[in-house]
């Protein structure tokens, strides 16, 4: 229900941020409070989203631990509530500015699942979300500059193709069941274009906000060659057909080419 898989990506790259900006690894009294909050509010979005899906997951998961009877809805609602909590205190350690901007990464995640998740703006969670973990860092450690709000125009295309990505990987299930998130409105076979064109331009896009920096941003270069060999090798396995199974095999190989290509920005942008 925690969605582990998130939860790890997204608090290595919160450390991978903090090391890069201090220059190597944080205090104890920065890394343990950074590391702690944010794997919090990652569990307390994932369960909170499987306690609002669990209509749908009775009917195409039963295999889900709401379903399943392992955990009742109370019980998930609540381990959500304290995740949170838990996580926004540990947040505060590190001053009411980084409890401000983690509250509005945890609000944007709980409004996903409850509302935005079921509309035609089921993209712009993503779009806000995913910029702000590195955000939330420098905002932390005491380093944040306005400049830095470049990582938005760098991260945002790439962010709704993963949304995208995300929610085509259900299509079929999730119309059956009413759902009318951002990939309904378009359609399945307008979504999947604009989600390779994302996929394929987003980095680009990255890659033009460092141009002429005067620093370098191979780490940048290299992790998006990697993200486009491999998309392009899941696509060719598939012959082009973009269907469900095309989009469950790129989803997880994006957990990590995303993060490499965000960690690449931070470190353009540090250097």
């Amino acid at each position: 229900m925690s969605h582990p898989r998130a939860v790890v990506v997204f608090t290595l790259i919160a450390l991978g941020v903090a090391v890069i900006t201090e220059g190597g690894l944080p205090s104890w009294q920065c890394g343990f409070p950074l590391a702690m909050a944010m794997a919090l509010i990652q569990i307390s979005i994932g369960v909170f989203n499987d306690y609002c899906d669990r209509d749908l997951d009775a009917v195409h998961k039963p295999g889900r631990p709401i379903p399943a009877g392992l955990v009742s809805a109370r019980q998930a609602y609540w381990v959500s509530f304290v995740s949170g909590a838990i996580g926004l205190a540990a947040s505060a350690t590190l001053g009411l500015r980084s409890l401000a901007v983690l509250a509005v990464a945890l609000a944007i995640g709980i409004l996903y699942s409850a509302h935005f998740k079921r509309s035609v703006l089921s993209w712009l969670p993503y779009a806000i979300a995913y910029p702000i973990v590195p955000v939330w860092v420098w905002v932390s450690l005491g380093e944040f500059r306005v400049t830095m709000l470049l990582i938005y125009p760098a991260v945002v295309p790439l962010a709704i193709g993963v949304h995208l990505c995300n929610q085509l990987r259900d299509y079929d299930k999730d119309a059956e069941q009413g759902m009318k998130g951002f990939v309904h409105y378009l359609g399945k076979r307008q979504a999947g274009q604009l989600c390779v064109g994302l996929f394929f331009i987003g980095p680009l896009v990255a890659l033009a906000t460092t141009y002429d920096g005067g620093k370098s941003a191979d780490l940048l270069l290299a992790s998006s060659c990697i993200h486009w060999l491999v998309l392009m090798q899941c696509l060719y396995r598939d012959r082009g057909r973009l269907r469900e199974e095309t989009w469950k095999t790129v989803f997880p190989r994006l957990q990590i080419t995303g993060p490499l290509m965000l960690i690449g920005w931070v470190q353009w942008f540090a250097a």
